[in-house]
Formats: C-alpha cells, structure tokens, sequence
C-alpha cells in the first residue's frame, strides 16, 4: 500500500508530529502548571463508557454499514480491525492533541477567535492536512 519502507516512515511520522509538536510547544511555552495539567488531561480516561461506546460504534458503523447494505465488499476479515484498534486509538490520539489541544486554544487565546470560529479554522487545517493522507 505505501510501498517502500520510507513512505511508511513518514507516513507515520506524519501521524504523529502533530502530538509530539504540541506536548514539545506547550513545554517549552507554558508554565508548569500549565503543562502538568495539559498532561494530566491527556492521561484522563474516565469519561463516561457511553462515549467510548459511541465512538467506537460509530467508527465500526463508517467501516461496515456499507458492507452489510450491499454497497461495498470487505477487501480484509474483520479480526484485522481489533488488531489495528489500538493503533488507532494511539495514532488517532497522538494527532487529535495536537489539533485540539494546542491549535484551538492557541486561536481562542485572549479572544482572538470564538470558540466557533476557532473551530472552524482547525476543521479547515485538519481537512488541509488528510487530503495528503
């Protein structure tokens, strides 16, 4: 699929740096305070089971749907998808710090930007940024 050993090295690279970037910025910029409890944040699982179900429901329910309508044909078993799970999660997680947790405050930041629009620009820079991917 990516073809030589490189391509995937970036390709992960590139899945990552977003996370990395952001815990290297807010390091390097914020107080300790600040950065002990961004950590703490990330490290923070206990939300409610409904959402991990919702959300992990709905990532099954984009993949398969169209498979049990009729609408496309499963190219790889499904046991692949509880092995990849996790690195998606990582992956997928690794990312999403650095788009929410860094970007969107740094735009709302002093009210430069409404949460709205704040969001706005960051679900314009995440789409810039998968249409390589």
């Amino acid at each position: 699929m990516f073809g030589t050993a490189l391509s995937i090295i970036l390709f992960i690279l590139g899945g990552v740096a977003p996370g990395i970037t952001e815990i290297w910025l807010k390091k390097k910029y914020s107080s300790k305070e600040e950065f002990n409890s961004f950590i703490r944040n990330i490290k923070n699982y206990k939300h409610p089971l409904a959402w991990y179900l919702f959300t992990v429901g709905l990532a099954f329910a984009a993949c398969f749907l169209p498979t049990l309508w009729g609408g496309a044909s499963m190219e790889n078993p499904l046991y692949l998808a509880f092995i990849n799970f996790p690195i998606m999660i990582i992956g997928g997680g690794l990312e999403e710090i650095g788009w929410r947790g860094y970007l969107q405050p740094a735009l709302q930041k002093n009210g430069r930007l409404s949460q709205v629009r704040s969001l706005w620009v960051v679900f314009g820079q995440y789409g810039i940024y998968h249409c390589g991917s």
